[in-house]
């Protein structure tokens, strides 16, 4: 299963969290991210 690298920003672009994942493919990374993600995050990173 591959890993991703997920990095979630705030408005000035700060970082709030980093985690990795392990998924299937990126849509189910995507997925996951946004479902995890916290309330005042404002972009999400996805890298692998």
């Amino acid at each position: 299963m591959p890993t991703y690298q997920v990095t979630y920003l705030d408005t000035k672009q700060t970082l709030i969290d980093s985690e990795a994942l392990f998924m299937k493919n990126l849509v189910t990374a995507k997925r996951s991210a946004e479902h995890h993600a916290p309330s005042h995050a404002e972009q999400i990173i996805i890298q692998d």
